[in-house]
């Protein structure tokens, strides 16, 4: 009976999701893979078919596109290019496992019968963009028992846009662009000057990487309809410039919302962004909204008839999670919240928001943040939050609960909100709309500012900046009021997404600069589970060197040397240390070939500014060596090298000032040889050791890793640690080599960075400079990056510049001399992206 009761129970559950239509979704973020079709902008105008029209007239030269009065039709598979004036109706009839390329090259179509462009049938259809391009419909169509097609350019399968041109489009009917699968705007520049219904509408997903969106729209600018399926559904926005102005919704999915990069300015909107799941990592974002400007609500399947906006999600299946960019919400008051998060609210990472409800309190309902479940602002986070007379109830709200049980405010149940980092919140004097609000430290510097576009006399402010305890003085209006910053909360946060951080430096570094001496310590990922004891004696005396050495010399044999150095500059001391120093033959390689050229005085330099390109000589920066180690003439010296071709017997002679280890003025000079003599070292390590080299697998791995006595991975290693012997996994308790097939080589700045790689199946979750990451097992990590051509502009390499080696095609910079990336300097984007 007990067994037949839990069944009971299950078929009920059962019954009762199938009959209100509810799916599960897996937390976001989502990401969009844009493949060859996507990216696809190459058109021969000699070679694929050209069509030149004026009026209903169209000149056709080639095949598969035909013509019958106003209607030119495309028939096969191929690449089409139009030209001219239309006066009538494109429509793409083909098979529909056919791929269409669209070449739009200063062409202007108008139709009095419906849509401008109609796709009727086909498996794809990409449109590239060229010089302007325009598309206007009627104001009255024929539709079919669905409604269809009501769009003035209409695509029945997948579409994507792409290209450097324009594309105005005017909608007189209905919506601007109607996609029935799944959308990609790769780049160009479209502008939907008016759009009856929506301005860009897709069934499966909306994936933007680029280019300029504008939308006047009566209805929601951006939106996806699917609700059934938890593959789909979804918005991501990877970049761009996206301007709305909006009768209803800025941006709706169904399903996530997922905002990487890119600028997005809702000007105007009833609600800004919404979906049941929501993921802003990076971009800069502007809402106003009439209603609430953020919201996360569970949507049901509408083919059973029911629809559940607003319904709640606390157990982390509906939220609002942000966690990079900057985030601007301006609600005017009333029953709406800045965000309305109808489950889990999380504010973390490196995020800034500045939000503000002109008649609203900070928590609660008709709020600045208003969530069901938790509502956590999280460490390194800036969030200044402004509210109107509101915040008078829910302080007086909060009183009346800590004197006993009080009841929920009206419309609503009790939430649990905390600030996981100090904080200050209270209240001002009434500030009109476009007072500044500026928050100063007890020494007058900025803490954080922000200017609310609405009235304001209550503030929420934290900051990473801030420091339990201390004063901080808050400026508005002409009136300073001082506030004492609260500790934060304490614990853990309850029910928080997936990813709540995007990657960061993982190293220990340190910079001090003064201006004769640079000191760093640089973090260099090592083996975790590896500890390395070595002893090694060396004679001991002390020389400075007088001028830079650009000898060098590299050891072929295989050591495990580590050489950690505090270096200054300008004739000031380097200690170096030589940490663990295997038996080594006697071997040096003539060096006199290699040309001296510049050296560069990093002193001058300031490496946390990233600045704007600009021209540089080709010189070759040759890093000057110092050395004080207590090194006698004779002594053992190693001196790493790279780039060397001859390998022949020699020395290295340097010019010394010899002193002693208390005195600084020079006492003698003499010419000194320094000679790589046969040293010994004793260790002791957890790495095993093998007396014989193992036989070679089917998948080998680095011969240098097989000479130092390990083993190769078994197929498909997860490689968590590099070096210049090549890629390191660890299996069974023992380190081993990967294989170099089908392993995923990620960006070095990502293994600097303390992260490994990923394996070769990676999916990308988020690109930066340093290049593009996945997230397995719950750790960040490095997805393979593949090398991207070198055909950048050549202005760029003229400058001395390089163009960039990964294959993100990520700009950062356009000027004249073309488009640039950023990878630890600035680079030249391949033309191949574009």
């Amino acid at each position: 009976m007990k067994y037949f009761n839990i069944l009971f129970w299950y078929v009920c559950v059962v019954a009762i999701q199938f009959a209100t239509g509810q799916i599960t979704l897996t937390a976001g973020p989502v990401t969009c893979n844009y493949k060859k079709k996507d990216l696809d902008d190459k058109y021969n105008i000699n070679t694929d078919a050209f069509v030149l029209c004026n009026g209903s007239h169209c000149d056709i030269l080639g095949k598969g596109v035909v013509i019958f009065e106003d209607i030119l039709t495309i028939q096969k598979a191929g690449t089409y290019i139009l030209k001219g004036t239309f006066n009538g109706q494109l429509i793409i009839d083909v098979a529909k496992e056919d791929y269409v390329h669209l070449v739009l090259n200063d062409i202007s179509i108008h139709s009095s019968s419906g849509p401008a462009i109609y796709a009727v049938l086909a498996e794809k259809v990409t449109i590239t963009l060229v010089g302007n391009n325009k598309l206007s419909d009627s104001t009255t169509y024929t539709l079919d028992g669905e409604g269809e097609p009501d769009a003035c350019l209409f695509v029945d399968a997948d579409l994507s846009i792409n290209g450097s041109g324009n594309l105005g489009i005017t909608a007189n009917f209905g919506d601007a662009i109607r996609c029935k699968k799944d959308l990609k705007i790769v780049s160009g520049n479209i502008i939907i000057s008016q759009a009856k219904m929506r301005g860009i509408k897709a069934r499966n997903s909306v994936c933007i990487r680029d280019g300029l969106i504008d939308i006047l729209s009566s209805d929601t600018a951006i939106k996806v309809t699917k609700d059934n399926d938890p593959e789909k559904g979804f918005i991501v926005i990877d970049g761009g410039h996206i301007s709305i102005l909006s009768g209803y919704k800025g941006i709706h999915s169904e399903t996530h919302l997922t905002i990487n990069d890119g600028y997005i300015d809702i000007k105007k909107s009833k609600e800004g962004l919404e979906s049941q799941m929501i993921d802003i990592l990076g971009g800069e974002i502007h809402i106003y909204s009439s209603d609430d400007g953020i919201n996360a609500s569970k949507i049901v399947d509408k083919t059973s008839g029911n629809r559940w906006y607003g319904s709640s999600g606390t157990d982390g299946s509906v939220y609002v999670n942000i966690i990079g960019g900057k985030t601007f919400i301006t609600v005017p008051g009333g029953d709406v919240d800045g965000i309305d998060a109808n489950g889990v609210l999380y504010i973390g990472g490196h995020a800034e928001v500045y939000a503000s409800n002109g008649y609203g309190s900070i928590y609660g309902n008709m709020a600045v943040l208003d969530a069901d479940g938790s509502n956590a602002i999280c460490a390194n986070a800036t969030v200044i939050a402004t509210g109107g007379y509101g915040a008078r109830y829910k302080r007086g709200l909060e009183k009346r609960q800590r004197g006993g049980v009080a009841p929920p405010p009206p419309g609503g149940g009790r939430e649990s909100h905390g600030v996981y980092q100090p904080y200050i919140q209270g209240s001002l004097y009434t500030q009109k709309a476009g007072t500044p609000l500026i928050v100063y430290d007890s020494d007058e510097n900025i803490i954080a500012s922000y200017t609310p576009s609405t009235s304001y006399a209550s503030i929420l402010v934290t900051s990473p900046k801030m420091i339990p305890g201390q004063e901080y003085i808050v400026s508005s209006g002409g009136n300073r009021q001082l506030f004492i910053a609260g500790a934060g909360a304490s614990g853990t946060v309850p029910k928080i997404p997936s990813i709540t951080s995007l990657p960061e430096n993982k190293s220990s570094t340190t910079t001090t600069t003064t201006t004769t001496t640079t000191t760093t310590t640089t973090f260099i990922p090592l083996p975790k589970v590896v500890t390395t004891t070595t002893t090694t004696t060396v004679a001991n005396s002390t020389a400075i060197i007088s001028s830079s050495i650009t000898d060098s010399v590299t050891i072929i044999t295989p050591s495990s040397s580590l050489v950690s150095s505090t270096a200054t500059v300008d004739s000031t001391i380097v200690d170096s240390t030589i940490v663990d120093v295997t038996t080594i033959d006697v071997t040096t390689i003539d060096v006199t070939t290699i040309d001296v050229t510049t050296t560069i005085d990093i002193t001058s330099v300031d490496a946390t500014t990233m600045a704007t390109p600009t021209t540089i000589e080709s010189t070759s920066i040759v890093t000057s060596l110092i050395e004080s180690t207590n090194i006698n003439p004779t002594s053992t010296t190693i001196v790493d090298v790279t780039n060397v071709s001859t390998q022949e017997v020699s020395t290295i002679e340097s010019e010394v000032t010899e002193t002693s280890a208390t005195e600084t003025s020079a006492t003698e000079t003499s010419t000194v040889k320094t000679t790589i003599i046969e040293g010994t070292s004793t260790s002791s390590s957890t790495i095993p050791t093998h007396s014989e080299i193992p036989e070679p697998l089917s998948n080998p791995c680095s011969s240098t890793i097989l000479a130092l006595g390990y083993q190769c991975c078994s197929e498909g290693c997860h490689i968590t640690y590099s070096d210049e012997y090549g890629d390191w996994g660890y299996e069974n308790g023992n380190w081993c080599g990967c294989s170099k097939v089908g392993v995923s080589k990620c960006a070095e700045s990502v293994l600097n960075y303390g992260y490994y790689c990923c394996s070769a199946s990676c999916s990308v979750t988020h690109i930066d400079v340093n290049g593009e990451w996945g997230k397995e097992d719950g750790e960040w990590c490095g997805c393979a990056m593949h090398d991207a051509p070198g055909n950048c502009s050549p202005s760029i390499i003229a400058k001395g510049y390089k163009c960039c080696k990964r294959n993100h095609c990520r700009v950062k910079y356009i000027d004249d001399d073309g488009r640039w990336g950023f990878e630890d300097d600035w680079c030249g984007i391949s033309d191949s992206c574009f």
